[in-house]
C-alpha cells in the first residue's frame, strides 16, 4: 500500500520517487527540524564530458570513457578471456568498453 501512495504522489505532483518519499516523511512527521534529511557528503567528481560539443563528439567522449574503464578493471579482462574476446587489437579496434555506471556519478545535474 505504501508503494501505491508514493506512486500516486509521484504522478500527481510530477516529482521523483525520492522527492515523493521525502514529502510523505515530512507530512507524517518523520522528518523535522531536529531530524533533517541527510545530505550527501561525497565529493562531486569532475565530469569527463564536455557540454560544449555536438552530439557526435559527445558520443565519442562516452565511448572513450567506457573504453578506459574497461582497461582499468581486471575482472573485465577475465570475462573477455572466457568469451574468447581478449585480443588487444579487437579491444582497440572496436573500442570495447565496460559500462559500470560510474559515468552517472560524474555527470552534472
Amino acid at each position: 500500500m505504501g508503494g501505491d501512495v508514493i506512486k500516486w504522489v509521484e504522478k500527481t505532483q510530477g516529482i521523483s520517487f525520492r522527492h515523493a518519499v521525502e514529502i510523505l516523511q515530512n507530512d507524517l512527521g518523520l522528518i523535522s527540524e531536529s531530524n533533517p534529511v541527510k545530505k550527501c557528503t561525497n565529493k562531486k567528481l569532475d565530469s569527463p564530458l564536455s557540454s560544449e560539443v555536438d552530439d557526435q563528439k559527445l558520443l565519442h567522449q562516452v565511448v572513450n570513457f567506457y573504453h578506459q574503464t574497461l582497461k582499468q578493471h581486471s575482472e573485465v579482462s577475465d570475462y573477455l578471456d572466457s568469451r574468447g574476446l581478449n585480443e588487444p587489437e579487437l579491444v582497440e579496434r572496436f573500442k570495447l568498453g565496460y559500462a559500470n555506471r560510474s559515468l552517472g556519478y560524474r555527470l552534472p545535474e
